[in-house]
């Protein structure tokens, strides 16, 4: 059985120790089980690969991701040159987020493929040593010197970091309830026989824009 718990401050002890040491595997275990693999962020343009039309760069926005609980950011975008198409056949290439855990390091690369009458995307690798997430794939047409968006897909959908545990199902849920528990709890003030709640449909054009900005608060909702 293992046991794991931290942080606490380390003592020195009589041989002037530290008697509480931390790895960098026991933070990535930390952070794994705060978020799952994926980009980081609610930017939709983070780590977006685009082309720089007229030559074979494309164009990596700036961005973080998360792999196995270690993280990457980049503050700038980052051109990356794309080989140029073979003269016989097409090919994909792939964009992907690496962290390489043998060389201690994380960042994004471009996974060249082989050209072929029937071209195949290349496959992610998602090992003890190496784990990728696919950012895009580009298709590089037979004699290409040049790439526009239309080569690019988007593989970034579904990979988005989330905290580990939720889905987006979960979060239209929580986000249901609330809004119910809301709607609730109007139709409760609704029903104070004091307190009359006029539709804003029955006012006449010029006193809804008034009614709709005049509002009193009562138990955190707003009463028109």
């Amino acid at each position: 059985m293992s046991i794991t718990y931290f942080p606490f401050d380390a003592v020195v002890d009589s041989e002037g120790n530290y008697d509480r040491t931390y790895t960098s595997e026991q933070f990535a275990l930390y952070f794994s089980k705060l978020f799952s693999n994926g980009v980081y962020g609610a930017d939709s343009t983070d780590l977006q690969v685009t082309a720089l039309n007229g030559n074979m760069y494309i164009t990596v926005a700036s961005g973080a991701f998360f792999i196995n609980g270690r993280f990457y950011a980049n503050d700038e975008d980052e051109n990356i040159l794309i080989t140029a198409g073979d003269v016989h056949y097409g090919r994909y290439d792939r964009v992907v987020a690496r962290a390489d855990f043998v060389n201690r390091m994380c960042g994004v690369y471009v996974l060249e493929g082989t050209p072929s009458s029937n071209p195949v995307v290349p496959s992610l690798t998602q090992t003890a040593d190496r784990f990728e997430i696919p950012l895009a794939t580009i298709y590089v047409v037979s004699g290409a010197t040049s790439l526009t968006q239309y080569n690019i897909t988007d593989e970034r959908v579904g990979v988005y970091c989330t905290l580990t545990g939720f889905t987006a199902s979960d979060y239209f849920t929580a986000y249901s309830k609330a809004y119910q528990q809301f709607s609730d709890e109007v139709q409760r003030i609704h029903s104070f026989p004091h307190r009359r709640i006029k539709p804003i449909h029955s006012l006449p054009i010029s006193r809804k824009s008034f009614h709709i900005c005049k509002a009193v608060s009562m138990n955190g909702i707003r009463v028109f």
